[in-house]
């Protein structure tokens, strides 16, 4: 039951970071965003590709550095293996390519605001990438 206890405590730990690295590169994606649609007048599907982009730059280092970091005894964080780098770049390549649609689905069938649409919308994305990235970035233990 402890075993259970720690492992519960540490995946709110997790999750916790999770929301905050989501949260800055949300805040770095939302401005771009907002800048891309009302400052230049670009489409809000190609902002939202755009935008994605940039936000996805910001929350690699952060989650893979942060919330899903794992250490060698020596306390360095473990490399990226290849096919962690090659999973993390089709989710955000996924990312990038299915939110414009979400995005434009949310401002068609549950509201026309847009910053609440953007916001819908990376609450969704939010829900599959953290699902994604544990299973990307955290080897399972022996035991486990």
């Amino acid at each position: 039951m402890q075993a259970r206890g720690r492992s519960a405590h540490h995946l709110a730990r997790m999750f916790t970071r999770y929301i905050g690295v989501g949260g800055t590169a949300f805040l770095v994606d939302l401005c771009v965003f907002l800048l891309l649609v009302r400052g230049f007048r670009l489409d809000a599907r190609v902002a939202q590709a755009l935008s994605r982009t940039v936000g996805a730059t910001v929350s690699l280092g952060g989650h893979r550095y942060f919330s899903f970091a794992q250490r060698h005894d020596s306390g360095k964080i473990r490399h990226l293996s290849g096919m962690e780098a090659v999973a993390f770049t089709a989710l955000t390549i996924f990312g990038i390519l299915f939110s414009p649609f979400l995005l434009q689905f949310i401002i068609s069938h549950v509201t026309n605001n847009l910053v609440f649409a953007k916001i819908l919308n990376e609450g969704v994305m939010m829900c599959i990438n953290f699902i994604a990235m544990r299973a990307i970035f955290l080897k399972k233990t022996q035991g486990e």
